[in-house]
């Protein structure tokens, strides 16, 4: 399987320290971080770039289908490009948490296929709610 770094230096992208740093954050990350996360995490690593570079990283990420940006309700959020996608929002502290559903949406999308006689190549799933810690809170 190829990691992001290899994409990037076959991309012919410059791997600055703060695509290092990115790459390192997506890697670990199995669902969408928002900005404010990306900063924290950058600034954790002793790097504190302007708002500009970081969308500049960002955006060759996206070009190059590396990573994707998407929006849930008004909230944006950054991942690793992948072609299924299912995610909790927490209405009130808004942690967006991956959801393990894959055997089950793959039963379903099988049987969308076949009863529409059509080929699904990609799907966003999001459920929204109260996490365990903000439910405990009503």
């Amino acid at each position: 399987m190829k990691t992001i770094k290899d994409i990037v230096k076959k991309q012919k992208g410059r791997l600055t320290k703060i695509k290092k740093v990115l790459i390192d954050l997506f890697e670990k990350k199995e669902c969408g971080v928002s900005k404010k996360d990306i900063v924290l995490y950058l600034n954790k690593n002793k790097l504190f770039p302007n708002e500009s570079t970081i969308y500049r990283e960002l955006n060759f990420f996206i070009d190059k289908k590396i990573i994707r940006r998407f929006r849930i309700v008004n909230y944006e959020f950054y991942e690793k490009f992948d072609y299924c996608h299912e995610h909790f929002l927490c209405l009130n502290c808004k942690t967006l948490s991956p959801l393990k559903l894959h055997n089950y949406i793959k039963k379903f999308q099988s049987n969308i296929e076949k009863k529409s006689n059509i080929k699904i190549f990609s799907h966003d799933i999001n459920f929204y709610g109260y996490c365990k810690n903000c439910y405990k809170l009503i």
